[in-house]
């Protein structure tokens, strides 16, 4: 049996009998979350994956706010030759129609998110001399942002393992 239904912003919410808590968004199925929903004051930060053009890997981007409200989306976009800083603040990207699904990775403190801030505005973005030369996509500056989270103790080790279970090819 379990217990009644919070919604906040974009996600519902419920925690079963037996401990474990689950989320979802939308219409999708309810996932299982390794810890309870954060506080709607608590900072998270999320992957954020974004369906693109057929064929084409998933699009991802970070993402720092308050539950339900608008945040920061670190990412970087463009072909995967040559691609750019695309940040954007006061957005809530949960409400992207090209959402596929989101990963709340962690709670922050306005210091980690700070961190998060920095390596994300100096982190390379991925580039190449060519096509056949690509080998990397935002999927994997992500990646890279999230190594340095993990050095710093924001991020925990397993999040950063199942990220790169995640990543297609670029």
């Amino acid at each position: 049996m379990n217990n009644e239904i919070q919604t906040h912003g974009n996600w519902e919410y419920c925690a079963f009998d037996n401990g474990i808590h689950r989320r979802r968004n939308g219409t999708e199925g309810w996932s299982r979350m390794e810890s309870p929903p954060p506080a709607l004051s608590e900072l998270t930060l999320s992957l954020v994956l974004e369906t693109q053009s057929f064929g084409e890997p998933d699009h991802w981007s970070l993402f720092v706010a308050s539950e339900g409200g608008t945040g920061q989306v670190y990412q970087v976009k463009g072909d995967a030759e040559f691609m750019e800083y695309m940040h954007a603040e006061g957005v809530d990207i949960l409400t992207s129609e090209c959402l596929k699904t989101a990963y709340t990775l962690c709670t922050l403190t306005e210091d980690q998110a700070e961190r998060v801030a920095y390596y994300a505005n100096t982190e390379t973005p991925p580039s190449a001399p060519d096509r056949a030369s690509v080998r990397e996509n935002c999927q994997g500056w992500t990646v890279r942002v999230l190594e340095k989270l993990v050095e710093e103790g924001i991020v925990t080790e397993d999040w950063l393992e199942r990220v790169k279970d995640m990543m297609e090819p670029p």
